[in-house]
């Protein structure tokens, strides 16, 4: 009748490769371990998510001076020659991660498992030249064949109190019925390098940002919390 009520139980196990917290443990070169999670991946995963490590490939490193040099740009990708050994070995390992990420994404569009990749969106030219990006990533563009879709967004999208800024998703979700903000489509650039869109109607480089906030703590964990209705 209209009154009747039933109890849902959902029971969901949760596999995490957290490269931060991994250790040792989540070496991806260690024999069989990607292996393992491709193993796991295609025999019972429903979705996936991803959150690449960008380190090596922050944006802020092509602003100024004044912080740690460009590792990378678009010319190496992979990493510019005649790095430092910590620096190389920094870049080593985000290679490592993000190679095995596109083979993750690329068996999920295969077995039409739900996944979608979150990363900053690629701007194009910065003051010291044109950061290298996930984005610009070989075999990034051939997950459409699996169906997969790019779109942009500013974290401000969905919660105001969050960080203008720019990111970006490619996933097999129908992102687009439930997430009107989204805007569709891989970044463009002019002949001057720089980025035109998609997000050129809606984004404006915001105004000079402290690096702390007031009790002396960085300011990052607030830059990268995802707003909670892409997650």
């Amino acid at each position: 009748n209209g009154n009747a009520s039933f109890d849902v139980v959902i029971h969901l196990r949760v596999h995490e490769v957290d490269m931060l917290l991994g250790g040792s443990s989540l070496d991806l070169e260690a024999p069989g371990r990607k292996a393992s999670i491709l193993a796991s991946l295609a025999a019972d995963a429903q979705l996936v998510f991803i959150t690449p490590p960008y380190k090596s490939l922050a944006r802020a490193r092509h602003c100024n001076h004044a912080g740690p040099k460009p590792l990378r740009d678009k010319t190496w990708p992979r990493g510019r020659p005649r790095l430092q050994q910590a620096d190389q070995a920094l870049v080593d390992v985000e290679n490592v991660a993000i190679d095995f990420i596109m083979e993750v994404l690329h068996l999920a569009g295969e077995k039409k498992i739900t996944a979608m990749l979150e990363a900053p969106e690629v701007l194009g030219e910065a003051r010291l030249g044109v950061p290298a990006s996930v984005w610009q990533w070989r075999r990034m563009r051939d997950l459409t064949r699996w169906g997969l879709v790019r779109a942009s967004f500013l974290f401000t999208d969905f919660d105001k109190q969050l960080s203008a800024k720019p990111s970006a998703v490619i996933t097999n979700a129908n992102i687009a019925q439930y997430l009107p903000q989204l805007r569709l489509g891989w970044s463009s650039f002019d002949a001057k390098g720089f980025y035109p869109g998609p997000l050129s109607a809606q984004f404006k480089p915001s105004a000079a940002q402290p690096a702390k906030q007031v009790d002396g703590a960085f300011i990052t964990a607030l830059y990268g919390k995802l707003p909670a209705a892409v997650t």
